[in-house]
């Protein structure tokens, strides 16, 4: 995480957004194969 940090204050084009950990990835991953909809529920449990 701290290497993601410091790429983020140090580049001259920084992200919006870093993706930071294999959670997240993987929820990415399923939101972009998904509907709003069963995002929502999927995050609901």
């Amino acid at each position: 995480m701290a290497k993601v940090v410091l790429d983020a204050v140090t580049s001259e084009t920084p992200n919006l957004r870093y993706l930071v950990g294999k959670d997240v990835e993987e929820w990415v991953r399923n939101k972009n194969s998904m509907t709003d909809t069963e995002f929502h529920k999927m995050m609901a449990g």
